[in-house]
């Protein structure tokens, strides 16, 4: 094995929706039923994986301090069917800001719901608060969504994507967008999502020139 050369790791380029699309983006989601509404909300200012969203209940909004508290995750297999686990690593577990109009259009949410408990889920299967959903029908959803509106063909990966791409092109540190992500190391982070445009780099430049007079 001395003899043999170590493969380079590759920096993968991310889909993400650009400045220009996110804002085409917000602009549709009002037109949404309510709950895919809030379901859009999230994956685009959370960052949240589909599946944490999906194993998100009640009981984890605080709508006091605007933050949601991602401590349950939902997947399915077609052995196994739906099943609820904790996140992987402690780095799963973490508290995440809302911002205040999500929040609102959580309360909004919430109020047409009839009794809702702390350990409901927010967004459930078949309209039973007891039951998760399927994280894969939030996939085919957030595709249509898409198509419809001639945005690209993105998956809620993709608007977690956009999420951190959005975040730290407005001046976001990497170690606030790495937990908010919920990386187990900032330098995975470093390797998704720092890549500059000409713009970024002539910023730069800008600021160079700028300190010494040139």
């Amino acid at each position: 094995m001395d003899k043999v050369d170590c493969p380079k790791l590759s920096k993968k380029k991310v889909d993400a929706l650009s400045t220009e699309q996110a804002k085409q983006f917000f602009s549709m989601i009002g037109e949404s039923p309510i709950d895919f509404r809030c379901m859009l909300n999230l994956l685009i200012t959370t960052g949240i994986r589909r599946s944490e969203l999906m194993g998100l209940q009640w009981g984890d909004i605080d709508f006091n301090n605007c933050v949601i508290s991602v401590s349950r995750n939902v997947t399915y297999t077609p052995a196994s069917g739906i099943v609820v686990s904790t996140p992987k690593t402690d780095c799963g577990f973490r508290q995440i800001p809302l911002m205040p109009a999500v929040a609102d259009v959580l309360k909004e949410y919430k109020n047409s719901l009839s009794n809702c408990q702390q350990r409901d889920y927010v967004f459930p299967k078949g309209g039973n608060p007891a039951l998760a959903r399927d994280p894969n029908s939030i996939t085919r959803r957030v595709k249509r969504f898409m198509k419809l509106h001639d945005l690209p063909d993105m998956s809620p990966h993709d608007l977690r994507h956009t999420c951190a791409t959005l975040l730290l092109s407005n001046g976001a540190d990497i170690k606030s967008v790495s937990e908010i992500l919920g990386h187990t190391d900032a330098s995975t982070t470093l390797n998704f999502y720092v890549r500059s445009d000409l713009q970024q780099m002539k910023a730069a430049t800008d600021k160079f020139a700028n300190a010494f007079g040139l």
